[in-house]
């Protein structure tokens, strides 16, 4: 499947929202390099703004929340992100339409994928032994096979490169909300209450951009690794994995058990 084809439902209305406002917010322009988004966009990332952003502000303005049936809900909703996508393929082409829709689902809307990402983003520091104060698992494999993992894995998680990020993301979080931001702002108050977004509403979807900016790290990774271990070791590192979440206890995570199921996971069908 791919953005032409693309069916909207319910179980991910949030998450293109995410989408959405990942792309239309100015401040997270300078992290797209980090986060894997397409070439097009990381040169040109204001292009489609003028076209995108009115999608953002019909969704939080609710026109679409009137009673509807099912279909003719998910209906609506699809021919939205559609547009979105189309829009994208007209203001830059066909080419990045794609990889921003398998960028989406990969890291936000797909939640088997993006969940799975997320968690050996946690799990590739306990592998290296950088979690001193809770249990770990001993790998299943060889110290020199550890090594050549956790060489790969050092080159993403650069401890400067992470703490310089953190500090542009909080240098990004202080700054004033121009006119646009005040109005989503305003918005996601009232579509999800003051309470829950009353500090910082802008803030919160800035916080993203640091799971993301990870996710995409862990993605790298697991390419690599992927084409330099042998089916035995890449099942020793996946079976790692899986007894180090039951030590950890995330009942959330979804475990593979091979190469074909990690390669359909790294894929760019969706």
């Amino acid at each position: 499947m791919n953005y032409k084809e693309f069916i909207f439902n319910s179980d991910n209305f949030l998450n293109w929202l995410s989408v959405l406002e990942i792309l239309c917010l100015e401040r997270h322009f300078p992290f797209f390099e980090e986060m894997g988004l397409p070439a097009s966009l990381v040169k040109e990332p204001s292009k489609a703004l003028p076209e995108i952003r009115p999608i953002l502000i019909d969704f939080y303005k609710g026109i679409y929340k009137k009673p509807m049936s099912h279909e003719d809900y998910s209906t609506t909703f699809s021919n939205k992100i559609r547009g979105f996508f189309e829009i994208i393929e007209r203001t830059y082409n066909d080419e990045t339409a794609t990889a921003l829709y398998v960028w989406s689902m990969r890291f936000i809307v797909d939640s088997k994928s993006a969940r799975w990402l997320h968690f050996w983003s946690e799990l590739f520091f306990w592998f290296c032994n950088k979690i001193t104060d809770e249990v770990r698992v001993e790998p299943a494999m060889s110290a020199k096979t550890v090594d050549e993992i956790c060489t790969i894995i050092k080159v993403q998680f650069d401890r400067n490169n992470s703490l310089e990020n953190y500090r542009r993301i909080e240098q990004a979080q202080a700054y004033p909300y121009n006119e646009w931001e005040q109005i989503l702002a305003q918005l996601k108050q009232r579509s999800y209450g003051d309470i829950y977004f009353l500090d910082d509403p802008i803030g919160i979807i800035l916080d993203r951009v640091s799971v993301l900016i990870e996710t995409h790290k862990t993605y790298l990774i697991w390419v690599e690794l992927n084409s330099i271990l042998s089916d035995e070791q890449i099942a020793d590192l996946l079976d790692w994995g899986r007894l180090q979440i039951l030590e950890n206890g995330y009942p959330d995570f979804i475990p593979l058990s091979n190469r074909e199921e990690l390669n359909g996971l790294l894929s760019n069908k969706f």
